[in-house]
């Protein structure tokens, strides 16, 4: 395809995938520069967003990384590659930042719930606003997600990326910044044999999760969907699965999709 016309059609792809009104605040969205003056205290100001891939709508904030992450989820639509799973009823969205992922999954299967998992504080917050129109159907916890019950502490990787916010276990003289949950207490708590859906993305912490207790858990699991971050979280998880039938694809750039036999 001609360079010239590539950059054409993502943008009607993009508003054939948002709809023209949210196309239209996105891109806006992007343009606009934080105001020290206004917002919540940390120089963030809220926009709205109202994608027709989500059922209500959706709150960015200004001069963070939830404008890129919107665009990765709703105007790329990089979840649709598990669009065609069938009987979707429990989801755990673990890394959910601000909600978009799981506001994605509980639009599109009406008949599902989710289990949210984020451990930094801020987008925890805008979190619980951009699902809280979902009522019963969403529950969310503040942790990080690890292979056992411990203290984690966050590591930060600048101003404005709040989408790459990862954890580590709290060293013997570190004052820990919040408590760990296994997966297998997530599995227990979602109330059901199986989950449809398990969506990874912890800023290589599957290295860990994948290291131990996966066998607890990993029995129920129909899908997963996962970003990993680099060669060793990739070997832990196939090292995980290699007793248990599956097939594995990359269906772009960012996602590796696991499916059950």
């Amino acid at each position: 395809m001609n360079h010239r016309i590539q950059p054409v059609v993502r943008r009607l792809k993009a508003i054939q995938n948002v709809g023209i009104a949210s196309a239209v605040q996105y891109w806006l969205a992007r343009r606009r520069r934080p105001n020290p003056n206004l917002g919540n205290g940390n120089g963030y100001e809220t926009v709205t967003l109202t994608p027709r891939n989500a059922r209500f709508p959706l709150y960015a904030r200004i001069g963070s990384s939830d404008i890129e992450v919107y665009r990765q989820i709703f105007t790329e639509r990089e979840y649709e590659c598990i669009d065609d799973i069938k009987d979707v009823r429990r989801i755990i969205d673990c890394g959910a930042n601000v909600g978009y992922a799981s506001a994605y999954f509980l639009s599109r299967h009406p008949d599902a719930s989710v289990i949210a998992i984020e451990p930094d504080m801020d987008n925890f917050a805008l979190l619980q606003k951009n699902l809280a129109s979902y009522g019963d159907r969403v529950h969310m916890i503040h942790a990080g997600v690890w292979s056992h019950d411990t203290d984690l502490s966050l590591r930060r990787t600048g101003e404005g990326n709040e989408w790459s916010i990862s954890v580590e276990e709290s060293g013997p003289n570190e004052h820990p910044d919040i408590r760990a949950i296994g997966l297998t207490e997530v599995f227990n708590r979602a109330g059901t044999d199986d989950i449809d859906i398990l969506k990874i993305d912890i800023e290589g912490s599957e290295k860990i999760v994948f290291s131990q207790n996966y066998e607890l858990w990993l029995p129920r699991t129909r899908n997963i969907v996962m970003e990993l971050h680099g060669l060793e979280c990739e070997v832990a998880v196939d090292l995980a699965l290699k007793n248990r039938p599956h097939h594995k694809v990359h269906p772009n750039e960012e996602l590796t999709v696991y499916r059950m036999e």
